[in-house]
């Protein structure tokens, strides 16, 4: 749905900590997205993290394309 192959948009999207996605945009769409994050200790020396990012695509004459990334990391 691009006039020329060059024209063509490429993004750096942050996901969850240590991650990313570079997705081409073709100029007809847009994207949301919300980000989250919780840590918990767990007695004197565990640690758990919870990453959360949803998000949403839209584009021209397709249909809405929703994604839902977890990512959990556990420390020491």
């Amino acid at each position: 749905m691009i006039d020329n192959w060059n024209d063509r948009i490429y993004v750096y999207e942050r996901d969850a900590p240590g991650t990313f996605s570079v997705p081409a945009y073709y100029g007809r769409g847009a994207s949301v997205s919300v980000t989250g994050a919780a840590r918990w200790r767990i007695g004197r020396r565990f640690d758990l993290r919870v990453n959360l990012r949803a998000a949403g695509l839209f584009r021209a004459a397709r249909p809405f394309t929703p994604t839902l990334n977890i990512q959990l990391q556990m420390g020491i």
